[in-house]
């Protein structure tokens, strides 16, 4: 079976409609096709151009629900989200999603404190090795985190700690 479920569309950094991503995916022959899109329920308020707003969810779903009913049985759309993982802030991501239903949640790690891992070369040519350990080590604990959380049926890309080769030696 052809499918995919970790998109992104033009609700957050993808650079399709979410119409135009589904007639690809039908057109391509995938028998399902997830749209999940960036979400991220940040501690501090913060929102990003990269990330659906917090209060678009019924929007998003209404959307989608739109989509499966133009595609019809051409495709099954699987609604989901990809979430950024924050430390301690499992709770408040649960109570905002609680009046939704998705197929599926993606967690994510992007955030190592008060910066992206994935965003920049920056923030990572101002450390040293020890620094570079350091985040390294803080990744992990949150990934393991969000997946004791039970909240996520699937972890997004585990590898983007190490996406400008900035790497651990321990």
């Amino acid at each position: 079976m052809l499918a995919n479920y970790h998109t992104h569309t033009d609700w957050s950094d993808g650079q399709a409609s979410m119409s135009a991503m589904i007639d690809a995916a039908r057109d391509a022959g995938f028998a399902e096709y997830g749209v999940s899109d960036h979400w991220t329920l940040h501690p501090a308020g913060e929102t990003f151009w990269w990330s659906m707003q917090p209060d678009r969810l019924r929007a998003y779903l209404d959307a989608l629900d739109e989509q499966q009913r133009r595609i019809g049985r051409q495709l099954v759309i699987r609604k989901g989200l990809e979430i950024d993982w924050f430390d301690g802030f499992g709770d408040s991501i649960a109570q905002r999603l609680a009046p939704f239903t998705f197929d599926y949640l993606i967690g994510a790690v992007h955030f190592v404190g008060a910066s992206t891992v994935d965003e920049s070369t920056e923030r990572w040519e101002q450390l040293d090795q020890a620094g570079v350990n350091a985040v390294h080590r803080e990744f992990w604990r949150l990934v393991h985190d969000m997946a004791r959380s039970g909240l996520f049926d699937i972890a997004a890309h585990l590898d983007v700690v190490k996406k400008f080769a900035f790497l651990p030696d321990v």
